[in-house]
């Protein structure tokens, strides 16, 4: 069969539009220490209000208030299908519909690009192995430089 030039460029297009991007998220560990602390005091405060002379609906307030924003936090990992979370010990990966992988920069050993995979070798030898055939490729590079600089700084 052959194609016009409009159409190899139509071909192309819709190619190109159809790679899945990753979003890649760098969320530092203080910022869940903070959330964590935050909704224990709203909980801590709502549950002990006689104490500090708060009214029952406010006390109501506090206490789902607390557990809302625990809940929030611990769900953005069901908000998107291409996911990637990271701080300077760990890193989230759910790529897909299926569950996450979480991964300790300290275990890794190294992480090898391949035209269809990303391997992510870890020190006790087992190798995790990624599809990454309908991913954009300059967001897979991104990933793979994520984890080799940390990988780095681990050694």
């Amino acid at each position: 069969m052959i194609y016009e030039a409009d159409e190899c460029i139509l071909v192309s297009f819709f190619i190109f539009t159809a790679m899945k991007k990753i979003r890649i998220y760098h969320i530092p560990a203080f910022i869940e220490k903070i959330i964590v602390v935050v909704s224990f005091l709203l909980v801590a405060i709502g549950s002990f209000s006689e104490n500090f002379g708060i009214s029952a609906l406010l006390e109501d307030i506090l206490i789902v208030g607390g557990f809302v924003l625990l809940l929030l936090y611990q769900s953005r990992v069901w908000w998107f299908k291409n996911y990637v979370e990271w701080n300077k010990k760990q890193i989230y990966l759910k790529l897909g519909a299926g569950k996450g992988i979480k991964l300790k920069f300290a275990t890794l050993n190294s992480c090898i690009l391949q035209k269809e995979l990303l391997l992510i070798k870890l020190k006790n030898g087992e190798t995790i192995s990624i599809s990454i055939k309908e991913y954009n490729r300059s967001e897979v590079q991104k990933l793979q430089l994520l984890f080799m600089e940390n990988i780095i700084d681990k050694l």
